[in-house]
């Protein structure tokens, strides 16, 4: 799931959400997947809300530091496998296109 174009914006500066310089924008992982909500916020345009924004059964946090895949793309390698597949149940490279032949 991609965020609606200028949510972050909402988000760091609308609606009673955090405004410019607030230390709560990097607070630790407020869903539980591992990333700060300022680095969900800011970098990978992920949801600090939902611990899988592409709801592939993998949670952001992993798909950033361990298995390198798009936490806002659920098949990051285009192979119509989606990420969560590939690492949980074909054991395939969810980053190789060809690694589930």
């Amino acid at each position: 799931m991609r965020l609606p174009e200028g949510h972050h914006k909402r988000r760091l500066f609308g609606d009673g959400g955090f405004k410019f310089g607030d230390k709560r924008a990097f607070r630790s992982s407020w869903n539980g997947d591992g990333l700060n909500d300022g680095y969900e916020v800011n970098t990978s345009n992920t949801d600090p809300n939902d611990s899988d924004s592409d709801d592939d059964s993998l949670n952001d946090g992993y798909e950033v530091n361990t298995s390198n895949t798009d936490p806002n793309d659920s098949d990051s390698d285009d192979d119509g496998l989606s990420d969560g597949y590939e690492v949980n149940t074909s054991f395939s490279n969810p980053t190789d296109s060809d690694s589930d032949n």
